[in-house]
Order: C-alpha cells, then structure tokens, then sequence
C-alpha cells in the first residue's frame, strides 16, 4: 500500500482530519497540499454522503487556526 491509499483508507475506512479548535473537518483524499481544504463536517459529510460512524477520525488543529495561534 502507498502512502497516498494509506491516506484515503485505515482498514478500509476512509480517514478524515478534525480541528479540536474550531470543529473543521478535512477529508484525507491526496498528499498534495493545495488540494487540502478544510470545511464544516455536516456539509462534508452530506457531501461525501458518510456518517460519522463510517469514518477514521484524527484530531489536529488545521493550519488556519495554527497561523492564528502564532499571531
């Protein structure tokens, strides 16, 4: 497994990354960064048709609120 498959699927599950500061969400699709966004997790999950209980979940603070903690 590449690390691009280990960042879309941990067990067969598809993993997303969640801003313990302001509750974003980040869908784990590509290793390239300007493809990374960031969005509230009812609209993501509505859009990628999952639920919660579908999904990898890792807690992180996403580089917007880290650019903010710097400043």
């Amino acid at each position: 497994m590449d690390r691009n498959e280990l960042l879309t699927s941990l067990f067969g599950r598809p993993v997303w990354f969640h801003c313990k500061r302001c509750e974003r969400v980040k869908v784990a699709e590509t290793e390239d960064a300007s493809h990374e966004t960031w969005q509230e997790e009812a609209v993501a999950l509505e859009r990628c048709h999952v639920t919660p209980e579908d999904l990898w979940w890792f807690d992180t603070v996403c580089d917007p609120c880290q650019i903010r903690q710097k400043s």
